[in-house]
């Protein structure tokens, strides 16, 4: 038996990690998950632990946190560290780095398993498939195994993995997904990554059977205090007939309210109807801007305004309240064409339109292009924030103002009568005063989509609001 612990350092529970936590304890390894910001307790809890791998789940945003503290988990435990995730997978090349032993490549659940099969004595593991893997000062970079076609083969995800901790114990929003992959290639997307390394290698996108995903969420129901269910998957309605058909079965046999991403081209009012019916609490539409020449030519998202615009009139027809989500400071982008996205959602109304700042992901299209471009440098792609609303890396004219807009973004867009006054406030220099402002509002939609307690808002959005303030 292995012991296998995750280490991550925000309040969310990883659908990667309970997958692959949940095939691992069906063949009887030990997992558990240690949640964190100070090294110092993290390792005090691993030493307790004893793990023989400790995983790190990585985004390009965390991937210096998980850095840092896997460089101090090798020094002080000397355990097997394991890098998988969307940053690894696009940039394997980080097994380089002293603190990491192995990195995985695309899915996990498998690859994992006969990783802790090996460090069980029962396999080699130099020769695991999407693993690359360090041993003894050589490197031994292995080719990809075929994409998992059959997701239901798969055991439900280990939510227990994250119980022991009673921010999850009380919580009454979860996490499920009815399928894996994007059908778009959008130039700012990991998921092109996915489809090109995945090439010739199965289905990129797959979709779980109805009955699989229905018992999932009751089997989980009856043993926590889950009120809402919230659909992650990247794009969840594509075919029009199966959402139908999903949508009257979880209706009769699990009846929560939910929460899902819509996008144009897979909505009409008879589902818009149906999702009224079947108890969806809030939905969100991703325009990414309310330039259609930036949409289509820069982000290869091809959706017209107008197609957004009878899809929010939908909405509100039904009484679904929704968000919209755009990036702000694209490269080559200026500051009249940013405000588009304002104008947009004058039309639309969302309940809350959400915006990041633009994060240049390293190997995407857009990434390459900024640099191509001269909107960055290469290094620029080592000084991303750890999240995508404090920073931009993008060098053009007006950032100052759009990383203000970025702040003011939701109250310019409610109070449409007072943009001549948000123009001048968005051309004054920076300062607390406009990141206050957008905390505050972010707070107001995060507990309406999580259904946070005030409780749950106050401890851990007061540590998120303080970490956002101390990364400067």
């Amino acid at each position: 038996m292995a012991r296998i612990v995750f280490v991550q350092n925000i309040w969310y529970e990883y659908l990667g990690v309970m997958y692959i936590s949940a095939l691992l304890k069906k063949h009887g390894h030990f997992t558990d998950v240690v949640i964190g910001n100070n090294s110092k307790d993290i390792l005090h809890e691993l030493k307790k632990l004893r793990p023989d791998i400790v995983g790190f789940s990585c985004l390009t945003s965390n991937y210096k946190w998980n850095l840092t503290i896997a460089n101090e988990i090798k020094k002080e435990l000397g355990c097997l560290v394991l890098f998988g995730g969307i940053h690894p997978t696009a940039n394997p090349e980080i097994i380089e780095e002293s603190g990491i032993d192995v990195v995985c490549r695309g899915e996990g659940e498998y690859p994992v398993l006969e990783l802790a099969e090996g460090v069980s004595g029962k396999i080699s593991i130099t020769g695991i498939k999407n693993l690359w893997i360090k041993d003894n000062g050589q490197i031994y970079k292995n080719e990809l195994r075929p994409l998992v076609q059959d997701l239901d083969e798969l055991p439900f995800p280990d939510r227990d993995l994250y119980l022991k901790y009673g921010f999850f114990r009380h919580q009454e929003v979860w996490h499920f997904i009815a399928g894996r992959g994007c059908p778009f290639d959008c130039t700012y997307c990991h998921n092109n990554i996915g489809k090109e390394i995945y090439k010739g290698l199965g289905r990129y996108v797959r979709q779980r059977q109805t009955e699989f995903i229905l018992r999932e969420i009751n089997e989980f129901k009856q043993k926590s205090k889950m009120k809402y269910v919230f659909f992650s998957d990247d794009v969840l309605w594509i075919k029009k007939d199966w959402m139908m058909s999903f949508l009257k079965a979880y209706k009769k046999e699990v009846n929560l309210p939910f929460y899902c991403t819509l996008t144009p081209k897979a909505t009409d009012e008879n589902l818009i109807r149906t999702l009224k019916e079947s108890g969806c609490y809030f939905t969100a539409i991703a325009t990414e801007t309310g330039n259609e020449k930036i949409r289509h030519d820069l982000l290869r998202k091809r959706m017209t305004n107008k197609e957004y615009i009878e899809l929010a009139s939908l909405l509100h027809k039904y009484d679904i309240p929704f968000a919209t989500s755009a990036m702000l400071g694209l490269p080559g982008v200026s500051l009249d064409q940013t405000l588009d996205s304002v104008r947009l959602n004058w039309i639309l109304k969302p309940f809350y339109p959400w915006t990041s700042i633009f994060q240049p992901y390293a190997k995407t299209w857009l990434a390459e292009y900024a640099i191509a471009h001269g909107y960055m440098s290469r290094d620029g792609l080592d000084c991303l924030s750890q999240d995508f609303y404090k920073m931009s890396v993008i060098k053009q004219e007006d950032s100052n103002a759009i990383i203000n807009l970025h702040r003011l973004f939701y109250p310019i867009c409610k109070f449409p009568k007072l943009m001549p006054v948000f123009m001048k406030l968005i051309k004054l220099p920076h300062n607390f005063i406009y990141d206050f402002v957008f905390l505050i509002f972010y707070a107001y939609y995060v507990k309406k989509l999580q259904k946070l307690t005030y409780y749950q808002i106050m401890v851990h959005g007061l540590k998120w609001a303080k970490e956002f303030v101390r990364r400067g």
